[in-house]
């Protein structure tokens, strides 16, 4: 799956859980929305809802194949401008898509924090970082998954050693009280 596809499934159920969950509203200033909503602009995360959609609008025609429903065109159509409008609806109009990142920025930053990073993101190296940020997640990732592979097997090979040596402790721990429980 592609970098930009595990984003979008990420923030989607993130997106999901957080409208299933009671959150108690908070007061948030005009001021920090606004600058939340300049950073959203500015790290792309306004041009999640066109990717959740066609992904949303993909996972049900995969469905509708699986139950061999024939997809033509004017199916394929349907669903799309169905997906379409419903996330509209939900995320744009009501106004949630927002209203999960105001929750979630003004959680962990203050009115200057926001301030400084629309500052920074407006610099040359802000605008480098939105830009590589996703190549060296993927990345990292990537790396961080290879270099892993061997380690379950390292955790077992341990593991046999340490339950080899419990074992042998154990053992003379029991002839040493069956020792000096019988006297004969």
């Amino acid at each position: 799956m592609s970098s930009p596809l595990k984003f979008v499934s990420i923030l989607l159920t993130l997106c999901l859980i957080l409208l299933n969950t009671h959150v108690h509203a908070r007061i948030i200033s005009e001021d920090k929305k606004l600058l939340i909503d300049i950073i959203l602009k500015q790290t792309g995360t306004t041009n999640v809802i066109p990717l959740m959609t066609n992904q949303l609008s993909g996972e049900i025609l995969s469905i509708l194949k699986k139950k061999d429903v024939p997809l033509d065109q004017n199916l394929v159509t349907l669903v799309q401008s169905e997906a379409k409008t419903v996330m509209y609806e939900e995320f744009i109009l009501s106004n949630k898509f927002n209203e999960i990142f105001y929750a979630l920025y003004d959680e962990h930053f203050s009115l200057e924090q926001l301030k400084e990073l629309v500052a920074f993101y407006d610099t040359s190296t802000g605008k480098k970082l939105l830009s590589v940020m996703p190549d060296i997640s993927r990345r990292s990732m990537e790396q961080a998954q290879e270099h892993s592979k061997g380690i379950g097997s390292k955790v077992q090979q341990n593991l046999i050693k340490r339950f080899d040596e419990y074992e042998q402790v154990s053992e003379k721990t029991s002839k040493k009280t069956n020792t000096e429980e019988d006297p004969n």
